[in-house]
């Protein structure tokens, strides 16, 4: 296996999957899952930020069919200032379930522009170099094309004129991340990394913070439907927003309903997602879990009974610890099964580690897992703890010379407590 190919052969749960923090969003949802799900994200993380029982109740019939699909996982997720908490609870809980992970909001729609694959443009850019954490892409705000009131019309039906493109929101991105690579989140823009990785755009150039002045959109690009009608920007005004104290003011309506581009790609392509999405629908219930277990055992047991050489173990640290971290999750697996395949899994982590030059990103995903990796009271869980320690100087070194105190201190913490 070569060097760049570290996560071809895992099959995770599913190859992509969208978090979304939902507030009074019950009449755009149906059309908001329909597109992304035609467009390929086969699972959703859907976090209930609803402040009243009715909403919720409205919220919830309207996910019912998802839900029992598989297709949607819905956590409710009360209170205020809600998306970053959201955020970073995705990550801790599912980084290992899915191979890429979406963080946008109910009223962003992601359009590829040239009749390309999601999965495929996100192969594309992820496979551009070791060290990628994310995909930014920007936003194209759009208008209320001059509706007043709120009509039964899909959003994409309905809104087709959006700003001019040097309107200084599209600099603004959201991101698609490797969530194995993620620290937190700090804002709903932009993932913290762990040291050595970040994101990249459609150019392939760096995109170290939230916005992206210089991205380009010829490619892949996010509606933002962002005011909708007069009459729903009042309404979203009353509901208050999730990641930020301060309330949406009549200003900003006028100041950004700019009506001057008209942009149908979306909407011309909603038909055809939304058969895509049906025919999927009507599979049996989701069964990632039972398929990402199978490849594992296909994969991990050959590894080792062929004793296999340096090079299938060479930079692949981050794939058998996602192998590891979705037998440790299971719960399909009968216990004797599951220590075995956790075994093998960990086996093949110390062989990466014997053969590799750990990259940052992967020893800190390591002490991520450490205590659940030294739960297992193996062998191989010994040598990992070992190798740790022997890390621990270097990783402490490089996260101070890149100024990230939060896995500075976290560091520290790990070296006292295994010294």
């Amino acid at each position: 296996m070569k060097r760049g190919d570290s996560m071809e052969e895992i099959l995770f749960e599913s190859e992509i999957a969208c978090v979304m923090i939902a507030r009074d969003e019950s009449p755009y949802v149906q059309e908001w899952l329909e597109y992304h799900h035609g467009l390929g994200v086969d699972k959703f993380y859907i976090y209930d930020n609803n402040n009243s029982q009715r909403e919720k109740e409205i919220f919830e019939e309207v996910l019912i069919p998802w839900v029992d699909h598989g297709i949607v996982e819905l956590i409710d997720f009360p209170g205020n200032l809600a998306q970053m908490p959201a955020y970073d609870d995705a990550i801790l809980n599912h980084r290992f379930d899915c191979r890429y992970m979406i963080f946008i909001d109910g009223d962003e729609f992601i359009v590829p522009k040239n009749g390309e694959r999601l999965e495929d443009i996100l192969n594309e850019y992820f496979s551009a170099g070791n060290n990628i954490g994310g995909f930014a892409i920007n936003w194209r705000l759009f208008g209320s094309n001059g509706h007043e009131t709120q009509t039964k019309d899909g959003v994409l039906e309905r809104f087709t004129m959006r700003a001019e493109e040097d309107f200084l929101r599209h600099r603004d991105i959201k991101t698609i991340v490797n969530p194995r690579r993620v620290r937190c989140f700090t804002n709903p823009h932009y993932a913290r990394y762990f040291v050595g990785c970040g994101a990249i755009d459609e150019r392939k150039v760096s995109v170290p913070q939230g916005q992206n002045p210089q991205g380009t959109v010829e490619r892949i690009q996010i509606n933002h439907y962002y005011l909708k009608s007069r009459e729903e920007f009042f309404k979203k005004r009353q509901r208050g927003r999730a990641d930020f104290p301060k309330n949406y003011s009549i200003e900003q309506f006028e100041a950004q309903d700019r009506n001057v581009i008209e942009d149908v790609v979306a909407r011309d392509l909603f038909p055809q997602l939304k058969q895509i999405s049906e025919i999927k629908f009507q599979r049996s219930r989701n069964d990632g879990s039972q398929r990402a277990l199978t490849n594992l055992n296909l994969m991990l047991a050959p590894i080792l009974q062929n004793n296999s050489s340096g090079e299938d173990f060479y930079g692949q640290t981050e794939k058998f610890l996602a192998c590891f971290a979705i037998a440790n999750n299971s719960t399909s697996l009968n216990e004797d099964a599951q220590i075995k395949l956790k075994e093998i899994a960990l086996e093949c982590v110390n062989r990466s580690l014997e053969v590799s030059e750990l990259e940052s990103w992967d020893a800190l995903l390591l002490f991520d897992m450490l205590p659940e990796i030294i739960a297992t009271q193996t062998e191989a869980s010994a040598k990992i703890l070992g190798a740790c320690k022997e890390v621990l100087p270097t990783m402490l070194e490089i996260a101070n010379e890149n100024i990230d105190w939060e896995s500075y201190h976290w560091l520290s913490y790990f070296q006292r407590f295994l010294m």
